[in-house]
């Protein structure tokens, strides 16, 4: 049976009693620590030990950090690779004095993973003192064992505290405020996914009701026309809406000429539109497999659509131009004044299509492409 992996990330000299507690805590709630002194990371020989601790955290679950007087070892070259290099406001510009630990934790948020983070409480009151003295380096902080680490230890809580979501950080005292404070935390946390899954079930449910419904309304609006011509159009409006919504969307000059005499092909349409590459992509904090479009001038967009469903529409595609012209503009004019481009508008413009692929591991290895 599967069980919730919890990474726990810290300096292991001073905080050993400390790591050593908080492990057989997480093996008291049944789940499982993930801890380097006991070999819970596989250290490929291939790699340098600060780059298999980074690239353990993505197989986690759950990220607990614990901030102490020592800064720890400097992350080598090598493991900050492993990350995107945060940007500018804080200490985090010094890119290159980052702690190990600071690297894992700087993963965990790249991966989206939960982190409950804590900070001794002597050392949360030399922060604070830190702070009013507009961050001098020149005052003896007590709880920092290195005196030239203070200011990469203190900028570190700040980047933690001034993130804008998953910024809580907990002072501590002893071992038990931070088990204490997990324990009601993960029961709060295991309530809300229970709460939210119930409510999504009951949406669901709402939703097929409605679209039952809307089902039993088209059929009595069909049943209403008389004329067979009428009749093949509004059956056709309706199979072909998503489809000329997003040729609409595309954007193309003068895109109703693309469906005169011979009409377009797929790759015309495609061609028109810029658009020179189609890419399934999976966002990690998402289920459902996205579809990019790389565009000319190497940006890209990401549709709301499936790519399972992008490929259906070339099908789709090729069954409305099947249809003689006078049937093919009529279902185009029916939509065109609605619909109006929104598939696109809705959904992420990418500036640089290559980076956002290799930010996903993807590259040219790309899960699928048209």
């Amino acid at each position: 049976m599967a069980v919730p992996r919890v990474f726990i990330s810290s300096t292991a000299y001073d905080l050993g009693p400390v790591r050593e507690r908080l492990r057989q805590f997480v093996l008291d709630m049944g789940h499982e620590p993930v801890m380097s002194e006991y070999s819970d990371v596989l250290y490929d020989h291939r790699f340098h030990t600060h780059t298999a601790c980074v690239q353990e955290v993505p197989l986690c679950d759950i990220m607990v950090l614990v901030v102490g007087g020592r800064f720890g070892g400097a992350a080598v070259p090598e493991a900050r690779d492993e990350i995107t290099t945060p940007g500018g406001g804080t200490s985090l510009e010094h890119f290159d004095n980052l702690s190990i630990t600071q690297i894992e934790v700087l993963k965990a948020i790249d991966e989206g993973i939960p982190l409950f983070a804590f900070v001794d409480d002597a050392v949360w009151h030399d922060h604070k003192l830190f702070e009013v003295n507009g961050g001098s380096v020149d005052i003896i902080y007590p709880s920092i064992q290195k005196a030239d680490t203070a200011r990469y230890i203190f900028d570190f809580i700040n980047f933690l505290r001034r993130r804008t979501a998953g910024n809580a950080i907990v002072p501590f005292r002893q071992i038990a405020d931070i088990e204490h404070h997990l324990r009601r935390q993960w029961s709060a946390l295991l309530q809300r996914l229970l709460t939210e899954s119930t409510n999504k079930a009951h949406v669901e449910e709402r939703d097929r009701a409605i679209g039952e419904q809307i089902e039993d309304l088209k059929l009595a609006v069909l049943s209403t026309i008389s004329a067979d011509d009428a009749r093949k159009i509004a059956r056709s409006v309706l199979r072909f809406r998503s489809l000329v919504d997003f040729l609409l969307s595309l954007e193309i000059a003068e895109s109703r000429s693309l469906l005169e005499g011979n009409p377009a092909t797929w790759e015309t349409v495609k061609s028109k539109a810029g658009v020179v590459e189609v890419t399934a992509v999976r966002d990690g904090s998402q289920a459902a497999v996205r579809t990019l479009l790389t565009l000319e001038d190497g940006s890209g967009r990401i549709t709301r659509f499936s790519f399972q469903k992008y490929q259906e529409l070339e099908s789709l595609w090729s069954e409305f131009i099947a249809l003689d012209q006078e049937a093919r503009f009529a279902v185009f004019d029916a939509l065109v004044d609605d619909r109006g481009g929104r598939v696109l508008r809705q959904t992420a413009h990418i500036q640089d299509a290559g980076d956002y692929l290799d930010s996903l591991g993807l590259g040219s290895r790309a899960t699928a492409s048209d």
